[in-house]
């Protein structure tokens, strides 16, 4: 148990710092990128679309749940299939945290070539999808305008603050993970059973584990790390960070509405074969890489790394008990009789960013209280008055959610 103990704060020194760069860059991108500058950079001529909505997704740390809602909202402003497609693959892979959380836990070569998978992945099925696109047309009601932020350090504050509550549980599942593993494979000699697997019988391991599950880009460092002590190549482990972020089984059914079947079909062909094939590559161009993970060989850290990891186990702290609030916490919450409860069924609720986003949408608003977001049946419940009933469902639709209907 000490072990586990002791491996869980290596790997939270190793990933709180550049976790926090990460999401205080988040948050400044979040000042200059709003949706209307977004439609506006993504115009052009379709392969040139397809370009700037892939190096756009990049940097963007969202998950492959959180990109839902925007590229729900680039489709129905008339972005082509090729570039939400294209976007869909390479924003959940990457991220500026994910980047500097990679190239701490493994290197910078490694965290690059990541990056380059993703942006080659991303290239291929949004070119792909413009050669298939269908004259299918996709259309919502338009949203409406963005207001400016008023207090630029409130906006960078809560955006980059919201970054770190939507994946903290995943952080915490994920360098949980990580640390048994560390203490099973030198215990258990994990090293052995995994020694005679093939790099592609590795590599088709590691679709198998991260094709079906939602495992977000940087929580999802500290597990591959762990696949690794275990005896997994870091291809193979490459292949988990790249096909793990960019698919996911909860997620199929509304692209599919987004795009067509069609577009799915080939997205996953080609972050099935792309992964193995980049890893394969990189197995090649980088044979050094098995001498990877330092964060699990480094007892002594620099001071601003304890702080970080002080800093998100508070994080964790918190988030755990404002959960635990929030499940013991009255249903009525002390509204009186006179306000009726109303529920919802909405698409769009996937992952704890979603949820996350409608419970920032209820915030200041008189005479209302939300009550409960289920993730599995895709509803929301909440009690209010008329008028904040009404200002609430148009936050919910600004934020990209569609097709809500009252139960």
């Amino acid at each position: 148990m000490r072990s586990f103990f002791e491996s869980f704060w290596t790997l939270s020194q190793e990933l709180a710092f550049p976790l926090f760069v990460g999401a205080a860059i988040a948050g400044v991108l979040h000042l200059f990128l709003d949706k209307r500058h977004i439609t506006k950079y993504l115009s052009g001529n379709k392969c040139l679309v397809v370009i700037k909505s892939v190096f756009l997704g990049l940097p963007l740390p969202i998950c492959s749940c959180g990109v839902l809602p925007l590229a729900v909202s680039l489709r129905s402003k008339g972005l082509s299939k090729g570039g939400v497609n294209g976007f869909l693959v390479s924003t959940p892979q990457t991220g500026i945290d994910s980047f500097l959380v990679a190239s701490s836990f493994f290197s910078l070569p490694f965290a690059f070539a990541k990056l380059l998978i993703a942006l080659i992945l991303g290239l291929i099925t949004g070119i792909g999808s413009n050669l298939i696109e269908d004259e299918e047309t996709f259309l919502i009601d338009d949203e409406a305008v963005e207001s400016a932020k008023e207090n630029k350090f409130k906006s960078w504050w809560q955006h980059s603050l919201m970054v770190l509550e939507s994946i903290w549980l995943w952080l915490f599942i994920g360098i949980a993970i990580s640390s048994l593993i560390s203490v099973l494979a030198e215990s258990l000699e994990l090293s052995k059973i995994i020694e005679p697997f093939t790099l592609w019988q590795q590599m088709g391991l590691m679709l198998l584990i991260s094709l079906p599950l939602y495992v977000c880009a940087t929580a999802s460092i500290p597990i591959a790390a762990g696949f690794v002590l275990m005896g997994v190549h870091p291809a193979a482990a490459l292949v988990f960070l790249i096909a793990g972020p960019a698919t996911n089984a909860a997620v199929i059914l509304p692209i599919s509405k987004i795009l067509g079947w069609r577009h799915v079909f080939l997205q996953l062909f080609v972050v099935i074969v792309g992964s193995c094939l980049g890893a394969y590559l990189f197995s090649f161009l980088l044979p050094q890489t098995a001498e990877l993970i330092p964060c699990h060989s480094h007892h002594n850290s620099s001071w601003y790394k304890q702080v970080s990891a002080f800093l998100l186990m508070a994080l964790f702290l918190r988030q755990s008990l404002l959960s635990m609030q929030d499940k013991f916490k009255a249903t009525d919450q002390g509204l009186g009789s006179s306000f009726v409860t109303y529920v919802y069924s909405v698409e769009g609720i996937h992952c704890q960013s979603c949820v996350n986003k409608i419970q920032a949408a209820s915030e200041s608003l008189d005479d209302f209280a939300l009550v409960d977001i289920n993730k599995s049946t895709q509803e929301f419940s909440f009690r209010s008055s008329l008028e904040s009933r009404s200002v609430f469902l148009e936050r919910i639709k600004k934020l990209g959610f569609t097709n809500i209907k009252e139960k």
